[in-house]
């Protein structure tokens, strides 16, 4: 009866740990497919700061690099099979590719996109695995973020500088550093983030929480300060006329031999 109890009580104990290491690993895919409403058409600018904050904590309390590369492997993978999930249209639809093959292809591609991720965590592991050095998780993931946007021509799509458009006040620093650093921003200021919540709830070192916290608020600050007082462009006071033609041809038709033998010609 005790040795039955104490494999009851081992079996229980395993699988609570199967379930934490699920959710933990859950997270980070979850984290990554909700980074998406930070772009357009939803705009919802503060929700990559969460996730990235995440990112940076998750990792941060993985075990290992191949744990790490797993946890940025999910985050990516999350980001892409949600933020390209258009695709799956485009190939079906005016691709005419069968569910068999445009499923499979876009899988393939959207893990082949979130390698920049799980090779970028690996890194961040393997370079903070004796200490947490600052400006590491940034360097690292903005590189990886740029990287993805050139090798092979590159996949500029879900670029993280994107999030901060308009209506995001950080936008206003756009026209000085471009979209790669906006995208070094969100990575800086949600690091900082994730260490201000480290501060509050774990190490209850509040000196560095609101330190952190007022970097935070400074660059939001400058951010309107800047777009209040510089106007980036000025209006042409000549007018002038312009003629645009299009033929507003059907995606589905762009590509017939009916198009192409016909319209095409007399176009």
């Amino acid at each position: 009866l005790v040795l039955n109890s104490v494999k009851k009580f081992v079996f229980l104990v395993e699988n609570f740990r199967l379930i934490r290491f699920t959710a933990f690993y859950a997270l980070f895919l979850l984290c990554g497919a909700i980074m998406v409403l930070g772009f357009a058409p939803f705009y919802y600018y503060l929700l990559p700061f969460a996730s990235l904050a995440f990112l940076y904590f998750g990792l941060s309390k993985t075990k290992n690099i191949k744990q790490s590369f797993f946890g940025g492997l999910l985050f990516g993978f999350g980001l892409f099979g949600v933020g390209v999930a258009w695709l799956y249209h485009s190939l079906s639809t005016y691709g005419a590719m069968s569910d068999f093959m445009s499923i499979p292809a876009i899988v393939l591609f959207c893990l082949a996109m979130a390698l920049y991720y799980g090779i970028a965590a690996a890194l961040f592991k393997f370079s903070t695995r004796n200490s947490q050095n600052f400006l590491v998780f940034t360097l690292i993931f903005a590189i990886a973020d740029y990287l993805r946007n050139i090798v092979f021509t590159g996949f500029p799509f879900l670029t993280l500088g994107y999030t901060q458009s308009f209506p995001s006040l950080l936008n206003a620093f756009a026209p000085l550093i471009g979209v790669f650093g906006l995208s070094l921003m969100v990575l800086l200021l949600s690091e900082v983030l994730a260490m201000v919540l480290q501060n509050c709830i774990i190490d209850k070192n509040y000196k560095k929480a609101i330190f952190g916290l007022l970097f935070i608020i400074a660059n939001f600050g400058a951010a309107y300060i800047l777009e209040k007082n510089v106007s980036w462009s000025q209006p042409v006071k000549s007018e002038f006329t312009a003629n645009l033609v299009q033929m507003n041809i059907l995606q589905d038709e762009k590509f017939s031999d009916k198009f192409q033998h016909g319209y095409y010609t007399w176009f």
